[in-house]
């Protein structure tokens, strides 16, 4: 359950969950579709996926992780999650600040390890810490990312 208590602008967000329903094309009997929508839409304000990012549904939390205008800190706080595919989520956003990566990268899944080698966008540092990975998948795929880095940059 999602607690707001801001009163005053609760008008302006139903009028904006109502403008996000329909520029979606979401029919009265999808609205339960629309937090889904709300929390992967990049356009979506940060006062509004702070509001979400309260919520303790790990789908939504997924999505929010997943999308690239949702707070550092909120980002910071995800990587700390029980749920892998949250962790996933953020290794995959290319705008995850360096504190998440530095916590991915000491992550105790493999997977997730392997998501940050996979993201061109992780910084080259981090990347560079990654081909020494224990995994030798992970320290693969590491490699072969800095490497097409790299080749796109020249």
């Amino acid at each position: 359950m999602i607690r707001y208590e801001k009163q005053k602008d609760l008008p302006s967000l139903y009028g904006y969950f109502e403008r996000v329903a329909k520029e979606a094309g979401l029919s009265f009997e999808e609205y339960h579709l629309l937090p889904a929508v709300i929390t992967s839409n990049p356009k979506t304000p940060s006062r509004i996926l702070r509001i979400y990012a309260q919520s303790s549904d790990e789908k939504l939390l997924e999505r929010l992780a997943g999308n690239p205008s949702t707070p550092w800190d909120i980002l910071s706080r995800l990587v700390r999650h029980k749920s892998k595919a949250i962790r996933l989520a953020v290794a995959n956003n290319r705008n995850a600040p360096s504190n998440a990566i530095e916590a991915l990268i000491c992550d105790d899944s493999p997977s997730v390890r392997f998501m940050v080698a996979e993201n061109p966008f992780m910084p080259n540092e981090m990347l560079v810490r990654l081909v020494d990975d224990e995994n030798p998948f992970v320290a693969h795929r590491a490699e072969t990312t800095l490497q097409r880095v790299q080749r796109e940059a020249s």
